[in-house]
Order: C-alpha cells, then sequence, then structure tokens
C-alpha cells in the first residue's frame, strides 16, 4: 500500500529558495518525480534522499552530469530536465522577460515595416526623392536592436527565438549606430 506524501504548501507547484535547506530541497525532488514523471512517492522519497546536504542554489547550478552521479543516471536525467522546466517557467514569470518580449514582438512588425519603406525605391516600388526619411532614423534600429538583446539576456532559452533575438538585435544596433554616425557627419 502506497502511503500519501504531503507536500509543504510553499514547495508544492513552486520552487524551494535559492537558500533552502536539504529537507526542503528533497521534498521539492520527491514532488518534481511523482508529479512530472509519475513516480511511486516511496521510490521518490528514496531518490530525493540522496539528496543529503545542501541548498537548493547548489542543486540548480550543478551541471547534468553532477546531478546523474548523484541520483543515478535516470532518476538524475529527469530530475534535471524537471528542475529546468520549473526554472525556466519561474524565469518566463519574470516582469523584465515579459517586457523584452513583447517589445521584440512589437517592434519586429515596426521594423519590417521600416525596412521596405527604405529599400522600396530600391525595389522599385517608389522613386527616390518619395523615399520616407523617418525610416532611416537610427531610434527605429536602436530601439529594436536594445529590445532584441534584452530579450536574449532576459529569456533563459537558448532556443532559435531568442538566437534570433541575439542576431538581429546585434545587427539592428549596429545599423542604429552606424545612422547616428551618418547623421552626425551630415549635420556638421
Amino acid at each position: 500500500m502506497q502511503r500519501s506524501i504531503s507536500l509543504p504548501e510553499k514547495i508544492r507547484g513552486t520552487l524551494p529558495a535559492p537558500n533552502a535547506p536539504a529537507d526542503q530541497v528533497r521534498a521539492y525532488i520527491t514532488q518534481l518525480l511523482i508529479t512530472k514523471h509519475h513516480v511511486a512517492p516511496d521510490a521518490a522519497e528514496k531518490y530525493a534522499g540522496k539528496w543529503e546536504i545542501g541548498a537548493f542554489s547548489q542543486l540548480a547550478s550543478a551541471p547534468q552530469n553532477t546531478i546523474q552521479r548523484i541520483f543515478g543516471d535516470n532518476a538524475g536525467w529527469c530530475i534535471y530536465n524537471g528542475m529546468r522546466e520549473d526554472l525556466f517557467k519561474a524565469q518566463d514569470r519574470k516582469t523584465s522577460v515579459i517586457l523584452s518580449a513583447w517589445a521584440v514582438r512589437i517592434s519586429a512588425p515596426a521594423l519590417a515595416s521600416v525596412l521596405f519603406l527604405l529599400f522600396s525605391p530600391e525595389l522599385g516600388l517608389q522613386s527616390a526623392q518619395d523615399r520616407i526619411t523617418w525610416a532611416a532614423h537610427p531610434s527605429w534600429w536602436l530601439c529594436f536592436g536594445i529590445s532584441g538583446l534584452l530579450y536574449f539576456f532576459y529569456h533563459p532559452h537558448r532556443d532559435v527565438e531568442g538566437l534570433t533575438s541575439l542576431l538581429f538585435g546585434f545587427f539592428s544596433v549596429v545599423v542604429g549606430i552606424i545612422l547616428v554616425v551618418h547623421q552626425a557627419v551630415h549635420a556638421a
């Protein structure tokens, strides 16, 4: 007969504090194995018991091979990936990540419009004298570039979306700086 495990309310469904002691870390590991990997409570407690001492920050910063060495290959892999998923979810809820994601989503179509207006004379869609000069204003480029870079640095996932934000953010900042220098030279 399996006994019911009671987890502290502040552990259930959340990450422990970085300085949480080993007993709270074990409760988190137990909860993670039960909820994410459907491990029986007794087995989950057995695996969690291998975390004898140390704060949650030590577990969270440990590389995958260390966690697998402590908990065993299979359980360590499950704990590592489940914990990373929880850490990413917690990071995604931060205001800075949410704001930078929205800044990228808003500025990307604006930058695409600016690019279209900037290069439309070369595409034969309008004459060169009709070029919209505000499309060459550095503020558009710098705004998109900075929001793209912030999104990359605040976003915990290093996926295609994050790397695209880094690439276009860097490119946009460089173009913005070139436009600032160009405007300064022509103004002098």
